[in-house]
């Protein structure tokens, strides 16, 4: 089983919906992924994470040289 990744390190975390829904929008692929594991996981919160996850998929990073 995947670490909860709305937890810290401690084991504390957002548990409410609009807690977990602000988290989302900085997690990395793998993060979504995890977070899709949590038991009793809230609706809207797995919407957000599916819509993180679309806006991941639609990047493309490039590096560019300097100078």
């Amino acid at each position: 089983m995947s670490r909860d990744p709305f937890l810290g390190k401690h084991g504390y975390g957002a548990v409410d919906a609009a807690s977990r829904i602000e988290r989302v929008r900085s997690f990395t692929r793998a993060q979504c992924q995890a977070a899709l594991t949590v038991p009793g996981l809230q609706k809207t919160v797995c919407a957000a994470i599916e819509r993180r996850l679309r806006e991941l998929r639609g990047r493309v990073v490039t590096i560019r040289p300097r100078g």
